[in-house]
């Protein structure tokens, strides 16, 4: 006897489709899948495979990138509330390395406690940085520092013994 696949449900209803879509877009950030990946003609193709209406459900580039970007601002905001809502400082550790595709990226943590008295720390950026020139790195700690609001609120900051990491804290107080 053949193995038969049952028919998928049917999206019917306008809250299935968003939810398809939502979980589209987590696919596309925790898998690391690129824009051009994710609205490829051949994705459509696999996943229609006679079902039109799931394909069609298939974000373009532009929407997968314009719904994260979306995400992140609100996550941003979220984030800044825990900074108002800080126990003292809020201190910064970074890191600067350079990809596989030659660009120059620096992540920047923050470290605060929260109005628990808890620790935290979050991610908070992942710029590109023109060099691995500290005043470089200063001008976009800076940048980092004024979209979450902080600064005013800096503490320490932390680095390793990198000779760049000296002119960037210099640049930056």
């Amino acid at each position: 006897m053949p193995h038969l696949t049952p028919a998928p449900p049917a999206i019917n209803n306008e809250a299935t489709a968003e939810s398809f879509v939502d979980n589209f877009i987590n696919w596309v950030v925790e898998e690391n899948i690129t824009f051009c990946q994710a609205s490829s003609d051949r994705l459509r193709q696999l996943i229609a495979n006679g079902r039109a209406k799931i394909a069609a459900l298939i974000p373009s580039a532009n929407t997968v990138r314009a719904r994260i970007i979306k995400a992140c601002n609100e996550q941003r905001e979220e984030v800044k509330k825990h900074f108002s809502n800080a126990q003292g400082r809020v201190s910064l550790s970074w890191d600067m390395w350079t990809s596989s595709n030659d660009q120059s990226l620096l992540g920047v943590c923050a470290h605060w406690i929260d109005a628990a008295g808890k620790k935290q720390e979050a991610l908070i950026a992942l710029p590109k940085v023109r060099s691995h020139h500290g005043d470089d790195i200063a001008v976009v700690l800076h940048t980092v520092t004024e979209l979450y609001g902080i600064g005013n609120k800096l503490g320490a900051f932390q680095g390793d013994n990198a000779s760049n990491n000296d002119t960037t804290v210099e640049a930056l107080c």
